[in-house]
């Protein structure tokens, strides 16, 4: 995602968080203001890409930063779907290499809260129901 096929830079300033370990973890509220950054301009295209844990629960699905502990007070892919659909950005794309990650396009239990709008693409590694797994011998997910 870096080039385009001809070499071309896709996205001039990425920005890339990462956890590196015990003593380096994304936290919650680092997460929910990055994604809330990103999807707060006009770009032609936001991308988000979240490769990590997932959590579902009868009140919906989370992505589990590096301080969640019950996996319901990681951020809520409800609230990613809100900042992402009330984007001035063209084109919204939401890549998820997490467990139960499906549930983000699933709309009929959370009351419109996670409608995908027009303008918004996302792809998951696993369904609402599905762990997603790592590749075989590589130990990376379906994304990477």
């Amino acid at each position: 995602m870096e080039r385009h096929a001809d070499g071309t830079v896709n996205f001039a300033t990425p920005r890339v968080i990462t956890g590196t370990g015990p003593a380096d973890i994304v936290e919650k509220h680092f997460l929910k203001d990055a994604v809330r950054e990103l999807f707060s301009g006009d770009a032609d295209i936001a991308l988000f890409y979240f490769a990590g844990h997932g959590y579902i629960e009868d009140t919906g699905g989370f992505l589990c930063a590096g301080d969640c502990r019950t996996g319901d007070d990681g951020l809520a892919l409800s609230e990613v779907m809100t900042l992402a659909n009330n984007s001035r950005a063209k084109n919204k794309v939401i890549i998820l290499d997490s467990c139960h990650s499906g549930i983000a396009g699933d709309t009929s239990n959370l009351a419109g809260f996670a409608e995908i709008k027009e303008g918004t693409t996302i792809l998951t590694a696993s369904t609402a129901e599905q762990y997603a797994m790592e590749a075989p011998g590589g130990g990376s997910g379906v994304f990477t």
